[in-house]
């Protein structure tokens, strides 16, 4: 069994190095040297790559494989803001300085330097500017996106901001890119429904223009004065990132505060398991050694503590010790890359579409909001965003104590960490979209920290990727695309210990531990649970 044990790590461990190794979106293939001192927008078209500066008012042709200048032109505006190149090889100026008559775009031919074309900018304090086939989109610092018609500069349609400072613009055929010098993230965003599809961090602190061209995302640097390369797509859709050396002590406290002695007292603390966002760094140490370890229904290991005639104002405890590395795991996942509901494997299906008491899934209620909401939608990724939208409309956030059933949460409007999971599990359950839950202990900010909160999160199982996290708990942010981030992105701050799809024969609906009593007359069992975290070196 020990060998078995030191196999499996073993390959998990390699799993995670093979994951790590491969390339993925976001990636930094390399670095160009930025010919200006202040640069504010990039155009990418062939061979060249395009540069505005605002000090300079100038635009700088590189070229795209070597980035040498081949040559400089003066910009059509004073303080330039955004550059972009249309089909016809044409540059698009953009300038945010209103008050100085600079409302307008400009078109110029990069050939003859010539101003071909000033249209009225329909939005003021534009920041940024992205070719669409026929339609320019603009930014505003004024947290504005719209599609510009290139001919009279009217407004087509609006879209949600991603994020309140956006900062570049870029469009690769299907999805605007977009760059927040805020945040330090790229927005993927569907440009007809402003959904963002994922989030990548920026390769720098300062972004100030976005281009897309031949699969490589060129992002500007305006602190850094650099042009970063990095990969729109990879090998893997799935990486980590800024290892994080904790040491949790997680306890289970009962205290007899009754008059009369307690038979027997039980505690289970879920076993972490090394997985590609955690790595246990050395045996886990418990107080006292379990009386035994056993496996949940749902496959979940635990450590028995078993407490016998604990007397009255007595108080036992277990402990697990742990010294683990966590990892940032952010995904990257185009909807289109997603397969259809038939491509998940049937014992999947069998086990993660059932009901269960919290879920309820012949309710009127549910039953309906899953058919209005997703009006015959068949891709399981938007299935899934759609119904946690339909989640984030109708609930916000607050620990009420308890967990009601998910029609409860949803008629009520209201629900904790846990609610929203089982809410969002029974809606994904009747749309054939097979959904569990992960149960973790979280690191509150500092290193240094105490945990008695904890946290459930969702996850759904997309074929071919198999089962992903889906957060719904910021379903209700203002901005998609902090909502988007809290999807595919889990921080290096929450070591996951339990997996489930519905009662447990050792949890019930509980997460990370559970506690059993055996006690006659007046045994009055009052129960502690939490973790105590504290930072580890290497």
């Amino acid at each position: 069994m020990r060998q078995l044990r030191i196999a499996i790590v073993v390959a998990v461990l390699l799993q995670g190095s093979l994951l790590s190794a491969q390339t993925h979106p976001g990636q930094v293939v390399r670095s160009i040297p930025c010919p200006s001192p202040c640069p504010t927008g990039i155009a990418a078209d062939g061979d060249r790559l395009w540069v505005v500066d605002r000090f300079t008012d100038k635009i700088y042709e590189l070229d795209r494989e070597s980035g040498k200048v081949r040559r400089e032109l003066e910009a059509p505006c004073y303080q330039p803001t955004g550059l972009t190149i249309d089909d016809e090889g044409k540059l698009w100026v953009v300038s945010d300085m209103p008050d100085f008559g600079h409302d307008k775009i400009y078109r110029l031919d990069p050939d003859t330097e010539e101003v071909i074309a000033v249209i009225p900018s329909p939005v003021d304090f534009v920041r940024s500017v992205a070719w669409e086939d026929k339609a320019l989109w603009v930014g505003t610092r004024k947290q504005q996106l719209v599609r510009v018609d290139p001919d009279d500069g009217s407004v087509l349609s609006n879209s949600p901001v991603p994020s309140t400072r956006m900062s570049g613009l870029g469009f690769d055929g299907k999805y605007l890119w977009s760059g927040d010098r805020g945040t330090d993230r790229i927005y993927v965003v569907e440009p007809k429904t402003g959904e963002v599809v994922f989030v990548l961090p920026a390769p720098g602190r300062s972004v100030s223009g976005v281009a897309v061209a031949e699969g490589s995302v060129y992002v500007l640097d305006y602190e850094k004065r650099a042009i970063f390369e990095v990969r729109a797509k990879g090998e893997t859709s799935a990486w980590t990132y800024e290892p994080r050396n904790l040491t949790l002590c997680y306890r289970v406290i009962l205290h007899n505060q009754g008059s009369a002695a307690a038979p027997l007292l039980t505690a289970h603390i879920a076993v972490p398991e090394n997985t590609i966002r955690q790595k246990l760094l050395t045996p886990i140490r418990w107080e006292p050694e379990p009386a035994g370890f056993e496996r949940d229904d749902w496959g979940v290991e635990f450590a028995r503590f078993d407490f016998a005639n604990v007397q009255p104002g007595a108080t036992v405890e277990a402990r697990m010790h742990v010294d683990v590395r966590m990892f940032h795991l952010r995904r990257a996942i185009y909807p289109e890359q997603v397969q259809g509901l038939d491509a998940i494997p049937s014992e999947i299906k069998a086990r993660y579409l059932n009901d269960g008491n919290k879920y309820q899934l012949q309710h009127p209620l549910l039953q309906k909001l899953v058919k209005e909401t997703l009006d015959g939608e068949k891709n399981p990724w938007w299935i899934a965003r759609k119904l946690a939208h339909a989640v984030g409309e109708r609930m916000s956030f607050e620990m009420t104590g308890g967990w009601e059933p998910a029609p409860v949460v949803l008629e009520r409007g209201s629900g904790s960490c846990s609610e929203y999971s089982f809410a969002f599990l029974s809606l994904c359950r009747i749309a054939g979209l097979p959904a569990r839950y992960v149960g973790s202990i979280v690191v509150r900010t500092e290193d240094g920290s105490c945990d008695e909160a904890a946290h459930r999160w969702a996850q759904i199982y997309l074929p071919p990727f198999g089962w992903v996290d889906w957060d719904v708990q910021a379903a209700d942010a203002e901005l998609k695309g902090t909502f988007a981030e809290q999807l595919c992105f889990r921080g290096n701050h929450r070591l996951v210990t339990t997996y489930g799809g519905g009662p447990s024969n050792i949890l019930v609906w509980e997460y990370n531990s559970q506690y059993k009593i055996k006690a006659k007359g007046q045994a009055e069992i009052l129960v502690e649970r939490y973790g105590e975290w504290s930072p580890r070196g290497n």
